[in-house]
């Protein structure tokens, strides 16, 4: 076939291309519309394993965090919030992710966050997909493999810093 494309382009005839070649994949074999349904149907699982009420209270606490960091323009040094401890010396770890969540629950409320959960469950549900094809795991059993991280860490997908 490339001597047939080089001749061609020596010739000045069009060059022929394989119909067959845009239906592969870029490891070679041809995908059937099954295996881009399990594809499918394991990305949109694992997304919804992110799908559940916030549950954690913590993210709202934090959510609080932000917003006082925002509207003081400086991340506090003492506790702001504390009703018996007023005034006590504070160690905020996690500000930029709490201005985040403030951002994000500005303009999308709860639901802003709980999307934001669907979010982290996609992404780990991608790079395990991608880990595994690029592992030379075939396209389904990739999709299958990419079904266990979200579940697996669906306790901890809450959008809050860990």
């Amino acid at each position: 076939m490339e001597a047939q494309n080089n001749a061609a382009a020596n010739t000045g005839e069009p060059e022929r291309s394989d119909p067959k070649a845009s239906s592969r994949s870029p490891g070679g074999g041809k995908k059937s519309r099954a295996t881009w349904l399990l594809v499918g149907t394991a990305l949109l699982l694992s997304t919804l394993a992110g799908a559940y009420r916030l549950r954690s209270f913590d993210t709202f606490w934090h959510v609080a965090a932000g917003r006082h960091i925002l509207d003081a323009g400086a991340v506090p040094s003492t506790d702001p919030f504390s009703f018996t401890f007023r005034g006590a010396h504070w160690s905020d770890h996690s500000p930029l992710f709490q201005v985040f969540l403030a951002v994000v629950d500005g303009l999308g409320g709860p639901t802003g966050l709980s999307l934001l959960q669907l979010a982290a469950a996609a992404v780990l549900s991608a790079i395990a997909l991608l880990a595994s094809a690029r592992a030379g795991a075939s396209l389904a059993a990739a999709s299958v493999l990419a079904l266990i991280p979200p579940f697996s860490f669906r306790a901890v997908l809450s959008p809050r810093p860990h």
